[in-house]
This record gives structure tokens, C-alpha cells and sequence, in this order.
């Protein structure tokens, strides 16, 4: 029988509301202005050095409160603007519905179980294990056409998916990139465009069609690569702030139905493991590695059907869709979440309901991460000191009263 869900007590309440950093206001307005431009609690909370959970509180209080309401009608007009654009641009340049892309970012906890479990008092519990907070960034792309889809990216705090144990990751089935925070950075997303050229070739060769490329994109910082590390035959159209929601394709429900079949893979897996070695839930858990995680996302990945990889482009660019018959993205989610649903019940976990699957699936991505222990970076330290050190040959210059000017910087510098 699982444990209930522990309540949550005022006393932890106040600690939270206590631990949260309160912003200036100019980093509050630096907050809104990088939402207001489309860009993500994590590419936020990296530009201005704040944790996501403080970027996500504020987000909650004003974004989605009454302070965006007034942007409404435009985001309207800019999302019929961009549409007509798109049009525009695919008849110009005589693109398919096989050479135009849509590459998305997700956030995966990769570990985590529905709500209602005692996993997550296990957790509350236990030092050093905080599995459901451990996060890992996709980048998920696939064409209009719905017929190929680009081999994933994934991004994670650690170096190789089996820690000191060797492994290739050339043989992985997705790009595989590692920094602390597990976060898309300038360089990843440079070296990503580079690798994705040779595969759009391949494709292109494979198919028997002109190498030529359009790239649909959410607009942020962490999805806009080099000049330099782009290919002359691959062009890129950034979607305007506010309107990624309204026609991004993947946004559609493509990135909830992956994560909806991950989930449900994850909790068969799961399932036969138990069953099969005869443990415990818990130290089952315990023993799932990110290794196998990427094998779970590949699965996920391409059993997303071809017309559900089309069908999501209908709001941004209706000329691209076919018309095809089966069940919609909500009917194969809601059968998804029925499944894990019943699944998870078999090994004890009585009490989660429907609800706390679907919660899962929608809300994962507005999380807050772990936070991570902010390190002070070397280039940092040598901009600040080369700053300071600027500063004092100003005072040197321009001090009349050169004894006051020496004895302030021997007091700084020493």
C-alpha cells in the first residue's frame, strides 16, 4: 500500500517563502522583458544569475497574472503576421513539406513519478537521493512532412550517461552534451547545427530531394546559433515573442505526447523489473541510470506517430498538413495516461489517481529545478579584476591628489 502524499506544513511553508531571494526592481522588469521576448525560465535564470525556482516564482505572480493580458491582441496579429511569412517563404524558395523543420526544447525529469507516491517520501527522507529534480534538456525536431525525425539532443550535468565507466558517446542514439546545470548553452547549440548539416545531407541524399533546409524556432538565446555554424543550404525562421505557444508545432502536443509515452514506458519498465528480479519498488528505482533513460527517450521519440508529427503544424502553416484518419493527440495521450495509470497500480502505488499523471505530464516542465551551487567562474573573477584594475588607472590618471589615488589602490589591491 503507498504511503500518502505528505502534507505540506506551515512551518516548511514559511521556510520556502523565507529561503526565496527577493529581486530589485530592475531585475524584476529584466525578469518580465526576457519572458516577454519568449525566452525560458532557465535561459532567464542563467543571464541574470538568480535560481529558476525564484525566476518561476515571479513568472506565476505577474506572467501569467494580469501583467501579459495586454499583449493578447498583438500576439494575434503577430502570429497571423508570421504565418502569411512562413507561407511566403516556402513558396519562394520552393520547400516541402519533407525540408521544412520544427526543433523544439523540453525539460525532462527523466526520474520522476506522479504525485501520491511514496517514492517522494522516500525521498524527503533520505539524504543525497533527489531523483524526481534530476533534469535533462531535449531539443526534438522533426520535419512538416512527419516522416523523419532528427536524432535528439540531450543535454546533462554529467559528462558520460555511465559516470566513470567509458563509454562512446558517438553511439548513442542522440547528441550527447554536459554542463553543470544541464542547460543549452551558445556552444552546444553551435556545435548541434554543425552535426545537424551532415544528417539534414544525409536525409536529403536518402530521399532523393535538393538539400535545402528551413528550420522553425521558439526565439531565445540558447536557440540561436552562429553565423559560422550554419550551412549555406539551412535557413532559420525564429517565431516572434509571445506567439510560440500559439503555433510552435511542437508546442501542439508533440513535447506532452513524448513525455506522456516516456512515462508510460518508464513505468513498464519499471513494472517487469520488480516483477522479474522480485525487489522493491524503491531499490528498483534507485538503480535507474540515465544510461537507460536515453534508451526510454528513443523509444518514446519514434513511437510518436507520422501524423500526429504533421498534424501539429495546422495553426502555423495549414498548406504543409494531410489529411489523415486515426485517433487525435488528446485520444492517444488520454489512453497513455490510462495505461500508466494501471500499470502503477499493480505495484503498490493504490492511492495516485488519473489526475496526478496528466499533472506530470503538463506541469513538469514549470518545475523548478534543483538548484544548483552557483560557482564563481574564473572568466568572471578576470572580468571583474580587469574592471577594478581599469577603475583604479582612471583614479591615477585624473586624481589630482595622487597620494590619495596610490593609497586607495594599494588598499584595494592589497
Amino acid at each position: 500500500m503507498a504511503s500518502r502524499r505528505p502534507s505540506t506544513s506551515t512551518e516548511s511553508s514559511s521556510t520556502a517563502k523565507r529561503s526565496r531571494k527577493t529581486l530589485t526592481l530592475q531585475q524584476k522588469v529584466d525578469v518580465l522583458d526576457g519572458f516577454r521576448r519568449g525566452e525560458t525560465t532557465a535561459s532567464i535564470s542563467s543571464a541574470l544569475g538568480i535560481s529558476e525556482s525564484t525566476v518561476y516564482y515571479y513568472k506565476s505572480r505577474y506572467v501569467e497574472g494580469s501583467v501579459f493580458r495586454k499583449t493578447a491582441h498583438s500576439d494575434v496579429e503577430a502570429a497571423k503576421k508570421i504565418s502569411a511569412d512562413l507561407d511566403a517563404i516556402i513558396k519562394e524558395g520552393g520547400y516541402t513539406a519533407k525540408q521544412v523543420f520544427n526543433i523544439s526544447e523540453t525539460i525532462l525529469y527523466w526520474k520522476k513519478l506522479p504525485g501520491r507516491t511514496f517514492i517522494s517520501e522516500k525521498e524527503s527522507t533520505e539524504p543525497g537521493f533527489k531523483a524526481s529534480q534530476d533534469g535533462l534538456t531535449l531539443l526534438l525536431g522533426a520535419n512538416a512532412e512527419g516522416d523523419y525525425r532528427l536524432k535528439p539532443a540531450l543535454v546533462y550535468h554529467a559528462e558520460n550517461p555511465l559516470g566513470p565507466m567509458a563509454y562512446a558517446n558517438a553511439l548513442l542514439p542522440c547528441y550527447w552534451y554536459s554542463n553543470p546545470e544541464a542547460w543549452i548553452t551558445e556552444q552546444i547549440i553551435n556545435d548541434y547545427f554543425f552535426k545537424l548539416h551532415y544528417e539534414l545531407k544525409c536525409y536529403c541524399e536518402r530521399e532523393g530531394i535538393a538539400f535545402k533546409i528551413l528550420i522553425v524556432l521558439g526565439i531565445a538565446p540558447s536557440h540561436q546559433p552562429k553565423r559560422e555554424a550554419l550551412s549555406d543550404n539551412v535557413r532559420i525562421l525564429f517565431l516572434p515573442p509571445n506567439t510560440t505557444s500559439l503555433l510552435q508545432p511542437f508546442d501542439q502536443g508533440i513535447i506532452k505526447t513524448f513525455k506522456s509515452y516516456y512515462l508510460r514506458i518508464v513505468v513498464k519498465c519499471l513494472v517487469e523489473e520488480v516483477e522479474r528480479r522480485k525487489i522493491s519498488v524503491y531499490d528498483c528505482w534507485k538503480a535507474f541510470i540515465i544510461y537507460a533513460a536515453i534508451g526510454f527517450i528513443k523509444s518514446a521519440w519514434e513511437e510518436i506517430p507520422r501524423r500526429f508529427l504533421n498534424g501539429v503544424w495546422k495553426k502555423l502553416c495549414p498548406k504543409l498538413v494531410h489529411e489523415f484518419t486515426g485517433s487525435s493527440i488528446e485520444e492517444s495521450v488520454e489512453l497513455a495516461n490510462r495505461e500508466t495509470l494501471s500499470k502503477i497500480k499493480t505495484v503498490g502505488f493504490t492511492d495516485v489517481h488519473h489526475k496526478d499523471i496528466e499533472n506530470l505530464i503538463e506541469m513538469v516542465n514549470e518545475q523548478p529545478k534543483e538548484i544548483t551551487k552557483k560557482r564563481l567562474r574564473t572568466k568572471i573573477v578576470e572580468d571583474a579584476l580587469n574592471k577594478i584594475k581599469e577603475g583604479l588607472q582612471i583614479l591615477e590618471d585624473k586624481d589630482p591628489n595622487t597620494e590619495r589615488s596610490s593609497k586607495m589602490a594599494r588598499n584595494i589591491q592589497g
